[in-house]
């Protein structure tokens, strides 16, 4: 099996067994091209139990997992090989940043939608993913900004307001609209990161409150 191949074969084997995962951005040339990690949500008890599905579906393919490490309570990165090709598999089982969860993984995977032969998180969703991460690393990447300006364009008027009453837990009501308005225009430069960085690390402070990690 080739990356392609791998990937058809590892995600279509989670769809047959009811596995609730999507893949939360950069998924758009998928399998045919592979710019960056596959970032995966995905519901199961413990980050643990994710490396394991990844590396029991893997038997009989060529590929297994070669290395993995933890960066988070909630994350994991996996570098799959056949011994000729790598691809690299990041799971969350909720989305954390700095010890903080910041969005759980419930929130990430409803109202999730096939794309192709994977499921991906709704507009709403995965906007708000990309803008809350990126406002967290206090910088935008090209790439990022087309594919906010573009989930933002495609909305309609029930997705936008959606996605407004969503992002009041993690910026002030004020700077939304703000923002929402660079983001139609393309013009991140004129968004107060360092404003919305602040204030975005005191609103996720204690959103980690009713989980518990598990080691």
């Amino acid at each position: 099996m080739n990356c392609t191949e791998v990937f058809n074969y590892i995600f279509e084997s989670f769809n047959s067994n009811n596995i609730d995962y999507a893949i939360i951005h950069s998924y758009q040339y998928l399998p045919d091209r592979f710019d960056s990690d596959i970032d995966t949500a995905i519901n199961v008890p413990n980050i643990k139990d994710a490396i394991k599905l990844l590396d029991d579906t893997l038997v009989g393919t060529g590929w297994r997992v070669i290395q993995f490490w933890r960066h988070e309570n909630y994350a994991a990165d996996c570098i799959i090989s056949n011994d000729d090709e790598f691809l690299q598999v990041d799971f969350c089982t909720h989305y954390e940043r700095n010890g903080r969860v910041v969005i759980p993984v419930q929130e990430l995977l409803d109202g999730k939608r096939m794309y192709k032969n994977f499921y991906i998180p709704k507009p709403q969703t995965e906007f708000t993913y990309v803008l809350v991460k990126k406002i967290l690393k206090k910088v935008f990447s090209d790439g990022s900004k087309q594919r906010l300006t573009a989930l933002w364009k495609a909305m309609n008027e029930k997705e936008r307001q959606e996605t407004k009453a969503g992002l009041k837990r993690f910026i002030a009501e004020d700077q939304i609209n703000e923002i929402l308005e660079c983001v139609d225009s393309l013009q991140y430069d004129l968004i107060d990161l360092e404003r919305a960085h602040q204030l975005l690390k005191k609103k996720t402070s204690n959103v980690a409150d009713n989980l518990h990690y598990k080691g």
